[in-house]
């Protein structure tokens, strides 16, 4: 190793005495150690001051984004550093953070945002114990981590603690490509990472405090903002807001409280609450407010009266709540109204909306009587009562009008709802307070006798009623006479259901009017077994009907003057599977009843007239053979029945003039444009009209002129008894004489002897149809009839000519 020594050389001149440099002496003195230490002090005192620069530079900012750079800038100068990083160590999360970087040299790799865990990091357990870690060529001979270390990335480390109070904050970590660092190096380090740990500190500190003082100008700010909020909300709230002593005197009020009161806030001020109460709410009111001064509850809410300054009444909702003082002690009442003067007023429009439609849920809307539904409510409840003792007993007695529908037709829907009206009240008067009356519908009501004693007892109040009924009533200014009929059971232990007692109600009601009307019945079992048995043969009807088992019968309607075939009258049959022969008055009302009379008459029409259109090829002497077929008032409210009509004599090849629809007289009293319409559309078809049953229904006989009949047929009851009674035969010779005029062929029905079937002719009549000739025959029995012209010439009465008129 070579050794360099520094040498002063000294040569004071000799003169002599001319005063010229005659010679020197020279002398000399090693100033090595002079020279390094005055080199020593001025790198030291350029180091005081870069230190000195670096902490004035860390006292300039206390932001850590900003003191960061330019103090990695100037101590990687000063520690002549080509690399350095701060790292932040996160406790919880046992990591360390480089957040701030310098690098002179830009070949090395920047490590900023390098994340650090302290698993497996062989320098974390020495920082956090304040150790100062140094990596150079020393160390690296040492300790083979370091060495390992350094293959990694070459250079000289350092890596030194920044502490705070005690506790691992970070570290400071220099890095130099040369292997070697100064001696001096480690303790500038050190006072570095104090004063670096320093300006951190105070950067924290002074970022705690602004914070700290954003949050405080924040909080003051927000409440400035909420007192400034409160403020105009006191005083532009559309609710009222009064603030009150614990004994109701009040404060203070808003703009609105006083509007809604109408009083000034002077005029409120002398004032308490309980002066602005209206008086029939002011004990509640009262007990509200000792609650709260009793610690009991701190707030109420209640809809309560305000008695405003023009002594009007208005419904306010109240919400008070009492603001105590740190101890509790109750200071101030903060009262707040609003009104709902027209909220109330809706609810008690609603309540009574609700009451009114509830009554009419339960009651009739044209007799206010109890309807179906309360008087089934009453009827479950005194089946309950019956089945506990002592088991008292009730009766339901079910009215029906007698002739009601007569009411309607002759005089009117107006008339009639009248005299619901009155037949209700009366009834109503008739029975005890206890008792219910109601109306099912139409003419129909029943009455309910609560705890009855026997059954005299309930016969006495259905007598009673129907005397009441007997008497003519003043309906719009005239006498209306009605009669009821009554069907009585007894509510006993023997009914579970309500519906029971009105079916068998109803059943005797039905028994009663079968009884000549104008009576009562009393249910009996046998009735409820006709009634089972009526429902069964419904549904074998239904089933006849899908199944093909009705058949058409022929009556022939016979020419009295020579015993010509004018005509056949269709009618149907029944060979029920298991019954037989079932008569059509057993099965074509329940047929009219459920609708289903509209497919028989709808087959009837399309089997007759394919029939008659066989037989007229079939047999040449009737080959102008007519067929009747009946049609009820259902089939006139189908609205394609014409053309249903027409398919089906199309389908069958028959002309329309040899198909005769047969209408009863009852058909015709509801004279409207629309039965008209109908009418004349059927003749359109060439189809001929019938009026069935002539002179027993309809009372006028006006609509023969407006309606294009083709015959009258004379209802069996006046040829019955032609002989027995002149009247009868008046009518009958009428009868004729009137279609002969109108164009109408007349036919007598029910022509059953030799003697009926003279009187016929004597009055005029020329044709007739009834047992006499035939009975109503099956078409394979009624075929020989067929084969020649005039098969009953020989029961005709042709001795006898009619009479002259």
């Amino acid at each position: 190793m070579a050794i360099v020594a520094l040498f002063m050389l000294l040569t004071p001149p000799f003169i002599n005495d001319s005063g010229e440099i005659c010679g020197v002496v020279a002398t000399s003195r090693e100033v090595t150690d002079l020279q390094l230490a005055q080199e020593t002090l001025h790198r030291q005192a350029h180091q005081e001051r870069a230190i000195n620069d670096l902490i004035k530079l860390m006292r300039q900012s206390f932001e850590m984004d900003a003191i960061f750079p330019l103090a990695l800038k100037d101590i990687c100068k000063l520690l002549e550093a080509d690399h350095g990083v701060i790292a932040r160590y996160e406790a919880t999360e046992q990591c360390w953070y480089h957040i701030a970087e310098q690098r002179t040299n830009d070949t090395l790799s920047s490590c900023l945002g390098l994340r650090l865990p302290d698993v497996d990091n062989p320098v974390a357990a020495a920082l956090k114990q304040g150790q100062i870690i140094c990596i150079d060529n020393k160390t690296t001979l040492i300790d083979p981590t370091y060495r390992q270390l350094v293959q990694l990335l070459p250079g000289a480390w350092l890596i030194v603690p920044l502490q705070i109070n005690g506790q691992i904050w970070g570290s400071l970590i220099l890095r130099r490509l040369t292997p070697i660092w100064a001696p001096e190096v480690l303790g500038l380090s050190l006072r570095i990472a104090d004063q670096l740990a320093i300006g951190i500190h105070q950067a924290e500190l002074f970022q705690a405090a602004h914070a700290e003082l954003k949050k405080r100008q924040a909080t003051e700010q927000a409440l400035r903002d909420q007192e400034s909020f409160f403020k105009s909300l006191y005083e532009q709230a559309t609710l009222g807001i009064a603030f009150c002593q614990s004994d109701g005197q009040i404060l203070q009020a808003n703009a609105r409280y006083c509007a809604i009161t109408g009083y000034s806030e002077p005029e409120l001020k002398s004032m308490s609450l309980n002066q602005l109460i209206y008086l029939d709410d002011r004990s509640l009111h009262q007990d509200l407010l000792l609650r709260i001064s009793r610690y009991e509850q701190s707030a109420f809410s209640v809809d309560e009266r305000y008695l405003r300054r023009d002594q009007t009444i208005l419904w306010v909702h109240s919400t008070a709540s009492a603001i105590r003082d740190e101890r509790g002690k109750f200071e101030v009442l903060a009262v707040i109204i609003q009104d709902i003067s027209v909220r109330k007023q809706l609810e008690a429009e609603r309540q009574q909306a609700e009451a009114q439609l509830r009554h009419n849920a339960l009651h009739d809307a044209l007799t206010q009587l109890p309807n179906r539904n309360l008087l089934m409510t009453q009827l479950k409840r005194a089946l309950e009562r019956v089945q506990r003792p002592p088991h008292q007993e009730f009766a339901v007695l079910f009215l029906d009008l007698d002739r009601f529908k007569l009411v309607n037709d002759s005089l009117g829907h107006l008339v009639g709802d009248q005299l619901l009206t009155i037949v209700a009240q009366t009834l109503s008067q008739m029975v005890r307070p206890g008792d219910l009356v109601a109306r099912l519908g139409g003419d129909e009501f029943v009455i309910l006798l609560e705890a009855v004693n026997d059954t005299s007892e309930v016969l006495s109040v259905a007598n009673r009623l129907l005397n009441a009924l007997r008497r003519p009533f003043l309906v719009a200014q005239r006498e209306v006479l009605t009669t009821a009929s009554i069907g009585i059971v007894i509510g006993s232990l023997a009914y579970r259901s309500a519906t029971e007692l009105l079916r068998d109600a109803d059943l005797a009601m039905y028994r009663a009017k079968a009884n000549g009307k104008n009576g009562y019945a009393m249910f009996d079992p046998v009735l409820h077994a006709q009634v089972t048995d009526r429902l069964q043969l419904e549904q074998d009807l239904r089933r006849a009907i899908a199944e093909q088992q009705l058949e058409l019968y022929y009556q022939p309607i016979v020419n009295l003057s020579n015993g010509a075939i004018f005509g056949l009258e269709a009618l149907s049959r029944w060979h029920h599977p298991h019954r037989g022969l079932i008569a059509p008055s057993d099965f074509i009302p329940i047929a009219e009843e459920t609708g289903l009379i509209v497919e028989i008459d709808q087959w009837a029409i399309q089997t007759a007239c394919h029939q008659v259109k066989q037989w007229q090829r079939r047999y040449p002497a009737v080959r102008n053979l007519k067929v009747s077929v009946n049609l009820s008032a259902q089939d006139l409210q189908v609205p394609n029945i014409v053309t249903n009509i027409s398919q089906e004599l199309a389908a069958s090849g028959l002309a329309g003039q040899y198909l005769v629809l047969e209408i009863t007289e009852s058909l015709l009293i509801e004279d409207t444009p629309q039965l008209s319409q109908l009418i004349a559309q059927i003749k359109e078809l060439s189809v001929q009209l019938a009026v069935d049953d002539f002179g027993t229904g309809y009372s006028s006989l006006s609509y023969l002129h407006r309606f294009p009949f083709n015959a009258l047929k004379i209802d069996q009851a006046f040829t019955s008894n032609l002989q027995l009674a002149d009247v009868n035969r008046e009518i009958v010779e009428t009868i004729v004489a009137l279609g002969d005029r109108l164009g109408m062929v007349a036919i007598a029905e029910g022509g059953e002897t030799l003697e009926q079937l003279e009187h016929l002719r004597q009055v005029g009549c020329e044709y007739s149809q009834g047992f006499y000739f035939s009975e109503p025959l099956p078409g394979w029995k009624l075929e020989p009839l067929l084969e020649t012209a005039y098969p009953f010439t020989h029961k005709v009465p042709i001795s006898i000519p009619p009479q002259a008129s």
